[in-house]
């Protein structure tokens, strides 16, 4: 039984289609492992080459964790490229994605960081599409800049870059990538498992003297909460790091920490909102570099969602199934599930 199986609306699919897809030719990845190699390998279903290839629907039924499918970068029609994206699964792969993200941001670039097996993929989106040859000149010079090494040039492990062609003939396609947020069939011993997207800049010391990328952590759930009280009134709090914020303040510290004694001496100075709780505002503010929220304090920055983007997804029927595996505590495990006054993020 597919124990991965998530909700998702045709507006989901939609998005991701308009994001990831630039031709329509695709493949599957087999949920079967081969029986000699043990991986789950890809395949061109039938019609999937031309007209008759990959569909809002079937982005759907890869996002459902239906099916999972792999795309390709260059439209053979102009020989450009909506995205790359940058694989690394070695060692220190999510190290060197790290580098060359953060200088892509020198460069005025924001690029997406997703998690996967055995390391990441790093995705850059175009405005306008790219020439597929100049796309791959830029990040081999961006590697070669920081002394990351590329897969193929004489070397066993390295990055390798989508497209991995300059351009492609009639008839041809290039390497299929997966694609993102569907669920990979080779991982977790072959039982699979989704991989979500970091933050652009993940790192909490940023902007520290001296600390240049240092900070960076693995994710977790964040949230953001509403409390109706008897009146019709409504509260809000967000999750920022073990405990829960109202605003912005050193008086968080506390809770932000997880230590309760500091957190309780700060409620009752009135210097912090007791449990986080505030009056409602409607907005959840994440931090750039920790993301650690709030509801009220600072200023919207450029990266902004606005409330019609935002997809509520029911989690009582996954938490019903319990049988899908995540690399952190999923919020139905999590105290605040059982108990909404809970202080801690655990």
């Amino acid at each position: 039984m597919n124990g991965h199986l998530l909700m998702a609306t045709e507006e989901m699919a939609r998005q991701w289609y308009e994001l990831f897809v630039n031709r329509r030719a695709f493949t599957i990845q087999s949920k079967r492992a081969h029986a000699e190699t043990g991986r789950h390998y890809y395949y061109r279903p039938k019609g999937a080459d031309g007209e008759d290839g990959l569909t809002v629907e079937a982005a759907r039924r890869h996002l459902t964790g239906e099916q999972t499918v792999g795309i390709y970068a260059i439209n053979p029609a102009s020989q450009r490229c909506r995205w790359v994206a940058i694989d690394a699964d070695y060692r220190r792969a999510l190290d060197d994605l790290l580098g060359l993200q953060s200088e892509l941001r020198k460069d005025g670039v924001e690029a997406a960081l997703e998690k996967s097996n055995r390391g990441g993929h790093l995705w850059i989106f175009f405005e306008t599409p790219c020439l597929a040859r100049a796309c791959r000149v830029y990040i081999n010079d961006l590697a070669k800049r920081l002394s990351i090494p590329i897969k193929g040039v004489g070397l066993p492990e390295g990055l390798e870059i989508f497209p991995r062609q300059d351009a492609v003939g009639e008839g041809e396609f290039g390497n299929a990538i997966r694609g993102p947020l569907g669920v990979h069939w080779g991982a977790n011993d072959g039982r699979g498992r989704r991989f979500w997207f970091y933050y652009a800049d993940s790192a909490t010391l940023r902007d520290v003297p001296l600390a240049g990328e240092a900070g960076y952590h693995r994710d977790d759930w964040e949230s953001v909460q509403f409390r109706l009280r008897p009146d019709g009134s409504v509260d809000q709090r967000a999750s920022s790091h073990r405990g829960y914020n109202y605003e912005l303040g050193v008086a968080n510290w506390g809770s932000d920490a997880g230590i309760g004694i500091v957190k309780d001496v700060a409620e009752e100075l009135g210097a912090r909102a007791p449990n986080g709780w505030g009056p409602r505002t409607g907005l959840l503010l994440v931090s750039g570099g920790s993301h650690a929220g709030n509801a009220a304090g600072g200023e919207r920055g450029g990266r902004f969602t606005p409330g019609r983007r935002v997809h509520l997804v029911p989690l009582e029927p996954i938490a019903d199934r319990d049988r899908s595996v995540f690399a952190v505590e999923p919020p139905w495990r999590k105290k605040v599930w059982f108990d909404p006054e809970a202080e801690g993020t655990d």
